[in-house]
C-alpha cells in the first residue's frame, strides 16, 4: 500500500479514510466483472503490475477517467485519463470525461478536498 512504503500520508489508518471517503464522495465500487477480467489480458495495457493491469482495464470497460501520475497508465491506449501532477499535459481526447457515468459508478459527481 502507498500508505505503507511512505508515498502517501493520511491522517488516519487506511481503511477508515478509505470508508469515510467513500461514504463522503457517494461512490460506489466497479465490479469486477468476467468483461474487466478478459481486458486485463490485453497487451497493449502495457503494465506489468497485475494491480495497474486491473485498474487500466476497468477504467476502459466502464468508460471511467483515470487520475493519475504513472506514465504506463497514461500511455495505456483506449484508457480516459486526467493528470494528477503538476506540468504534465495530455490531448484533449485522452482526457475528455464521458458525458454519462457507467450505472454502476454514477455518484454525486461532487467532489471535496480530504483530509
Amino acid at each position: 500500500m502507498l500508505t505503507q512504503k511512505g508515498r502517501v500520508q493520511l491522517n488516519e489508518d487506511a481503511v477508515s479514510w478509505a470508508r469515510r471517503t467513500v461514504d463522503q464522495l457517494q461512490l460506489q465500487e466497479a465490479p469486477l466483472s468476467f468483461e474487466v477480467a478478459l481486458e486485463t489480458s490485453t497487451p497493449s495495457l502495457g503494465h506489468s503490475d497485475p494491480s495497474d493491469r486491473f485498474i487500466a482495464a476497468s477504467a476502459k470497460v466502464f468508460d471511467l477517467t483515470l487520475v493519475t501520475a504513472d506514465e504506463k497508465l497514461i500511455a495505456a491506449p483506449g484508457v480516459k485519463v486526467q493528470l494528477n501532477r503538476q506540468g504534465a499535459e495530455l490531448t484533449p481526447s485522452r482526457s475528455s470525461p464521458s458525458s454519462e457515468p457507467h450505472p454502476y459508478l454514477a455518484g454525486s459527481g461532487d467532489s471535496e478536498e480530504l483530509e
